[in-house]
C-alpha cells in the first residue's frame, strides 16, 4: 500500500491522491496511528491555495537567483538555462 502511494503521489493529481487516500482508509484495516496519518494527510491535499501563492512557492523552492518560468513547461531557469532549455527541449514549438 505505501509503495504505490508514495509512486504515485508526484504523478497524480491532488484529486486522484484523495480518492486513493479514501479508499485506504475505507479499505483497509489499519492501525489508529496509521489511519491519524492518513487523515491527516488527506486534509494537507483537500487545502487548496490560490494560485498566487502557488506561484510564489515554486518561484521560492526552485533555488535560482532571478527565475524566469518557461512558458511552455512552466518550470522555473535562470536566463541563461532558459535560453538552453528553450532550444534542447521545446525546439519544434
Amino acid at each position: 500500500m505505501c509503495t504505490s502511494k508514495s509512486n504515485t503521489r508526484y504523478y497524480t493529481s491532488r484529486e486522484d491522491i484523495i480518492e486513493k487516500l479514501d479508499e485506504s482508509l475505507k479499505n483497509v484495516k489499519i492501525s489508529d496511528v496509521k489511519r491519524q496519518v492518513l487523515t491527516i494527510e488527506k486534509k494537507t491535499y483537500e487545502n487548496k491555495f490560490s494560485s498566487s501563492t502557488e506561484e510564489i512557492v515554486k518561484i521560492t523552492l526552485n533555488n535560482k537567483k532571478d527565475p524566469i518560468k518557461c512558458d511552455f513547461c512552466e518550470k522555473y531557469f535562470e536566463k541563461n538555462g532558459l535560453k538552453r532549455h528553450i532550444t534542447v527541449k521545446h525546439k519544434n514549438k
